[in-house]
């Protein structure tokens, strides 16, 4: 039971994201990272009630972020991160609806794109026997990678991984999520390869 605990534990590209002033704090909201690192805490112990407040403290962080972005001469790029903050908090609302029991989880893995056509579990060796030796799937193209852009693609692939892990802890279809997890890491590796050529 520790081992499962263990590796169901958010890790540290959360705390990381989190200075002392997140932590320690009591006069100022949470953090982004702060409050995503608490939302998938309380999903691990099904407190979703706890999730989704986590979440909502998240949102506002963004749409904080956002506000001071708009006032000045903002390009593409400094919006792209933001955005992809959004979605991992679509991606954490969606966990929780498979949780509660509102929303199938075969839906959600077909969402994110694990599923193939015929609305089956993609497996990894498919994955790998498809896969094109020279491009990778999610590729990123005509943009470099620099730190801001793969910290928000690092943690999307990261809480999806780890949604994944609850979703085996918890749902009764172990097996097909166990092989979407798998495919999951797969494509993050191919990612981060990708983003490594730019």
């Amino acid at each position: 039971e520790t081992e499962t605990e263990t590796e169901t534990s958010p890790p540290t590209i959360f705390a990381s994201g989190m200075t002392a002033g997140d932590k320690f704090s009591r006069q100022h909201a949470p953090s982004f990272y702060e409050s995503v690192y608490q939302s998938i805490t309380s999903l691990i112990q099904m407190d979703l009630v706890g999730g989704r407040s986590h979440i909502l403290e998240a949102r506002k962080s963004v749409i904080s972020d956002l506000g001071y972005l708009a006032g000045s001469e903002s390009k593409l790029r400094s919006v792209a991160a933001p955005v992809s903050k959004l979605s991992v908090l679509g991606n954490l609302d969606d966990v929780v609806k498979v949780l509660e029991g509102s929303t199938p989880s075969t839906l959600l893995l077909n969402q994110w794109g694990l599923c193939d056509n015929g609305g089956n579990v993609q497996r990894v060796g498919t994955l790998l026997l498809n896969s094109d030796p020279g491009s990778s799937h999610g590729k990123v193209t005509n943009q470099k990678s620099d730190a801001l852009m793969f910290r928000s693609l690092e943690t999307a692939q990261c809480v999806k991984e780890l949604c994944l892990k609850i979703l085996i802890k918890e749902s009764p279809d172990r097996r097909n999520t166990t092989h979407a997890l798998i495919s999951q890491v797969y494509k993050s590796c191919c990612l981060y390869s990708e983003l490594g050529r730019h």
